[in-house]
């Protein structure tokens, strides 16, 4: 695993139960994915900016066999077999319920990408003045 945080996060805006909820699910995934020939590194990044955080996870994915990105948050979907397929639904669920939180799916240079942002203002605007 590469794991990517470049400074220091001061102040994460969301419950850390939920953090460490949606966190280990997207990094579970990961694992369970699996890699595709010589690609086998998650990467993770916490990246924090002046107004959100940023949490993304990455695995590499088979261009062979794509995930179909406009079922994969649906409860049920997916590719582990019966018994499966809440996880992702459940980060979509808790992210919806988080105020200034957003997620978002990405297939970019044979890797699915998961990332969420988290505005330090709650999705509110800030008046500095």
């Amino acid at each position: 695993m590469r794991l990517e945080i470049p400074d220091l996060i001061q102040y994460v805006p969301m419950n850390s139960v939920q953090l460490l909820r949606v966190m280990g699910i997207l990094l579970d995934n990961a694992i369970e994915a699996g890699g595709v020939g010589q690609r086998r590194e998650i990467h993770c990044a916490i990246l924090d900016y002046p107004d959100a955080v940023e949490l993304a996870v990455a695995n590499p994915v088979s261009m062979k066999n794509l995930p179909q990105l406009a079922h994969i948050m649906a409860a049920g979907y997916t590719t582990k077999g019966t018994g499966h397929g809440q996880g992702l639904r459940i980060v979509q669920e808790i992210i919806g319920q988080t105020p200034g939180a957003a997620l978002q799916l990405a297939l970019k240079h044979d890797q699915l990408y998961f990332t969420i942002i988290l505005l330090k203002s709650g999705g509110e605007s800030r008046d500095n003045g």
